[in-house]
């Protein structure tokens, strides 16, 4: 049911879209452009067996911290932010947890927001894009509004460069005409270059997930639909790494024009591999994708190449709710459930398993806040 939710908003993106900060950002190149083969129908192998630690830290939950879900994380010195899933609020956190504030900026007038498509730090300085209102708005962590700017055009997202900004304009029509995937602009929004030239126009989407990421001081950019990750440097997309699904790749089937029909079919019956979602770090790339009705995860080494394929399952065969969000450093993390935690703990050894100051496993089953995790993977 779910897959085929997704193939019917597809089919509707589709046919919709028929056509005081700083400006220091340290950007930083994170090597050549490696092909990690992907073996669809390899044997899965429990993610435990390759955690080396993990630490939870439990998001302190108070009238006013009752967090739905966790999609946005961002970290910074002394804590995190994490906007509520329908953008209504921004919560603060320190790094262990404690709820300090939350940033309700939820309306139409000055300084308000309608939704928060994307969210970003640079430095002490929160940008949120709001792209149904197409504006930019600047806050401090403590809440302070510092400025808005209103967009002449609507890019899909958006992220700051050490120049300005880049949009992701991926089939983004109507005032805004460009057959490239990337714009560059300046600190004032004004158009500077395109990168990128778009090669497959099917106006389709995929709701809303980031297609920039931030790594150690380098910005990533994939394009919906593409098997390749670039690293933005300058004011080009530099091809970083692709990963080879073989056949499975619904697009390697396509040719260079897309047979419209044939791209509706699939994306209505999801039982096709059209995207992924991949997280970076300088050793090791967390991917995942929908295939035939299931989630398929990978770990891949970058030095050696290696691929293996990973499950979260128990003995019995339980699946545990848990969702990568971002690396930080080293160690990816996820979101898990409260209920899931001892579960999952479970499956370690004792001194594999560490609480931040302030968490304990029983102040995790008595909240239904998610939890943090960050996971720390074997070399």
């Amino acid at each position: 049911m779910r897959n085929k939710l997704f193939g019917f908003l597809m089919l509707v993106f589709v046919l919709s879209c028929s056509e005081n900060d700083s400006k220091t950002i340290d950007m930083t190149s994170l090597g050549d452009f490696q092909t990690y083969k992907i073996d669809m129908e390899q044997n899965e192998a429990p993610i435990f067996d390759f955690i080396k630690e993990v630490e939870f830290v439990r998001l302190q939950e108070t009238n006013e911290s009752l967090l739905k879900s966790i999609v946005i994380l961002e970290v910074f010195e002394s804590g995190f932010i994490i906007p509520e899933y329908d953008g209504s609020k921004i919560y603060l956190f320190d790094s262990s947890g404690n709820f300090k504030s939350a940033m309700d900026k939820k309306g139409i007038g000055p300084g308000e927001m309608s939704n928060i498509w994307n969210m970003w730090l640079v430095q002490d300085t929160v940008l949120v894009y709001d792209r149904y209102s197409y504006k930019v708005h600047k806050y401090a962590l403590t809440g302070e509004h510092y400025e808005t700017t209103k967009l002449d055009i609507r890019p899909w997202h958006i992220r700051s460069t050490h120049k300005g900004y880049v949009y992701d304009m991926y089939n983004q029509l109507g005032n805004h005409t460009t057959k490239y995937n990337l714009v560059f602009v300046d600190y004032e929004f004004n158009e500077v270059q395109r990168a990128q030239p778009t090669r497959l126009e099917l106006g389709a989407t995929s709701f809303g997930l980031d297609t920039f990421q931030e790594y150690d001081g380098s910005l990533l950019y994939q394009s919906i639909f593409s098997d390749t990750v670039y690293e933005i440097r300058e004011r080009e997309a530099i091809p970083l790494f692709s990963l080879d699904f073989g056949d499975f790749w619904f697009w390697n089937t396509m040719g260079e024009k897309p047979n419209e029909k044939k791209v509706f079919e699939a994306l209505m019956r999801g039982d096709k591999l059209t995207q992924y979602r991949y997280f970076l770090e300088k050793n090791l790339i967390f991917c995942y994708s929908d295939y035939n009705g299931k989630t398929h995860r990978f770990l891949i080494n970058q030095k050696s190449s290696k691929v293996v394929k990973l499950h979260y399952g128990k003995g019995d065969g339980e699946v545990l709710g848990l969702m990568p969000i971002r690396w930080d450093k080293d160690r990816l993390l996820f979101n898990i459930h409260s209920s899931s935690v001892p579960a999952f703990i479970s499956q370690l050894n004792e001194d594999q398993v560490k609480f931040r100051d302030g968490t304990t496993i029983e102040g995790i089953e008595s909240s239904e806040n998610p939890v943090l995790m960050w996971v720390k993977f074997k070399e």
